[in-house]
């Protein structure tokens, strides 16, 4: 069966929770397809504290030899407090296909923000958004993203490792870290995708971005003007493609033309929202 929601809310001072809050998708039965998990919300008006707290969402694995039977979808992790936030490991992991062609369930995501200006810092364990495997010609899953923003001046950021990368087929998500204070992560950011299973013959899939930036008022310098570029670290290439049964157009300027002429007509699509290729 699918996990429920958990919410829980406090309006006034600081949260603790202790142990383990968990909205799992349930073990599947054989011959049956894995589970999707429920979503954790959790709001403090203050700080948010646990002893060993550990967040769960993660879908399940499909149970089936020889089954075309699709893992389980992980879902939402939201923690949100107006102060210091205290967590261990969480995941939103989505569940593995089972053994012939079948799907890898998505990702959920995490977030993790202390929306104080003035105090709080944030100490997290691992953070998991990985995709589930999927199997020979089945779809990998959607990818995760993480999340951990700290809004209070000088205060830090510290986690453990960070993935949000794709199992077999599944694509890698987006991990964004932002603070006005120190950021700290031990064990290392994965967001990669991943190669296609067997018997499919398509490139791999596609990693995510991954962003640590300081919300500094001040830098004490102009960066545009005080730094020089030395060398050329690395380059890639950006590819534009259309269908030319449909599209006319054979250059850039030819399909901004189109778009300009046809308003509302014209369809396009790029990675991640607010990636270099969607800019």
């Amino acid at each position: 069966a699918a996990g429920g929601n958990i919410s829980v809310t406090s309006t006034t001072g600081a949260t603790a929770i202790n142990g383990t809050v968990g909205s799992n998708g349930g073990t599947a039965n054989a011959g049956a397809a894995g589970s999707n998990a429920g979503k954790i919300i959790i709001n403090s008006a203050g700080d948010l504290t646990g002893a060993g707290l550990t967040l769960s969402a993660a879908g399940s694995a499909a149970n089936g030899a020889g089954l075309n039977l699709a893992g389980g979808h992980g879902a939402l992790i939201d923690v949100d407090a107006v102060g210091g936030i205290t967590v261990g490991n969480i995941s939103a992991g989505g569940g593995n296909a089972s053994t012939t062609n079948a799907n890898g369930g998505n990702a959920g995501s995490i977030a993790i923000t202390n929306n104080s200006v003035t105090t709080g810092a944030i100490t997290a364990g691992s953070l998991s958004a990985r995709t589930g495997a999927a199997q020979g010609t089945g779809t990998g899953g959607a990818a995760g993203s993480i999340s951990v923003i700290n809004n209070a001046a000088g205060q830090t950021i510290n986690t453990q490792a960070l993935d949000a990368s794709g199992q077999t087929s599944g694509a890698g998500g987006d991990v964004t870290i932002t603070g006005k204070g120190n950021n700290t992560v031990t064990g290392g950011i994965s967001t990669s995708g991943a190669a296609l299973g067997a018997g499919t013959t398509a490139a791999g899939r596609g990693a995510g971005n991954i962003t640590i930036s300081p919300l500094l008022s001040d830098l004490g310098y102009d960066p545009m003007k005080e730094l020089v570029p030395v060398t050329v670290l690395a380059s890639a290439p950006y590819v534009l493609v259309v269908n030319p049964d449909r599209v006319t157009a054979r250059d850039i300027r030819g399909f901004v033309e189109l778009a300009r002429n046809q308003p509302g007509k014209v369809s396009w699509g790029s990675s991640t929202i607010g990636s270099p290729d969607h800019l």
